[in-house]
């Protein structure tokens, strides 16, 4: 049977692995068991599950996912536990099912801010520190971005509210709102405000995902300073924040 179930990573890595996972299993009327899926429900997310059951398995790639997406029949389970699917084609392939009608209606319906969606001038953070704080855009980014918009509250999620950049940040605005939710809820919250300023990792690219109504911000690619996929941010409406660290 497919299984998503030992793949590693935080939640958004199992989430982005789940959905592509989901779009091969659709196609080719697969079993699958998914990890995380009482969080996938949460947010309105309906991963496909079929019949199809093979004695063998088969590794699932970033190298040979379309080519199992458009074969016309598969005969093997896939094993997809070792890879993150986060290569820039297939974050837009994902993203063009994100933003199909019925999958959008029940992620909105699904979220608990939606009365938020297309009614704010809110600018909304996510800032990843913890186990990546060297690799951090920095503060200069953040103030960067925010300069690029004119909005009335920012709120700022993060993973570390006692960093030197969260402190900057409220600095320059002191009547800026920390976010402190689950990590359902700050996606959800997140991708209800209007302006909406990434950090790096899946975390972030979930979060610009669902951002239906929203301008998009990410911040440049500095060499040596990568630890995800950088071509996952690769979305033709996001704008790249160019700055001087």
């Amino acid at each position: 049977m497919t299984s998503t179930v030992w793949g590693s990573g935080r939640f958004c890595n199992h989430l982005i692995r789940n959905l592509a996972v989901s779009l091969v299993a659709e196609k080719h009327d697969l079993a699958v068991e998914y990890s995380c899926q009482e969080n996938m429900n949460a947010l309105g997310l309906h991963l496909f599950s079929g019949t199809q059951r093979h004695s063998t398995t088969l590794q699932l790639t970033e190298d040979n996912y379309f080519q199992l997406c458009q074969s016309n029949r598969i005969t093997y389970n896939l094993d997809s536990c070792h890879r993150f699917f986060q290569r820039g084609d297939i974050v837009r392939h994902i993203r063009s099912y994100l933003t199909n009608q019925s999958v959008k209606e029940s992620i909105v319906n699904k979220n608990p801010f939606s009365s938020r969606y297309d009614s704010n001038n809110d600018a909304f953070v996510h800032i990843r520190l913890t186990d990546t704080r060297g690799s951090n855009p920095g503060l200069a980014y953040y103030l960067k971005a925010l300069s690029m918009s004119t909005f009335d509250t920012l709120y700022i999620a993060t993973d570390d509210f006692e960093d030197d950049i969260i402190k900057g940040l409220l600095a320059a605005y002191p009547t800026a709102e920390l976010v402190n939710k689950s990590e359902v809820e700050t996606i959800q919250f997140g991708s209800t405000c209007k302006h909406v300023i990434l950090s790096h990792g899946s975390f972030s690219v979930i979060i610009g995902l669902l951002s239906y109504y929203s301008d998009v911000f990410y911040p440049q690619h500095r060499e040596g300073h990568i630890w995800y996929e950088p071509s996952a941010f690769d979305i033709p409406e996001w704008k790249v924040v160019e700055f001087t660290p």
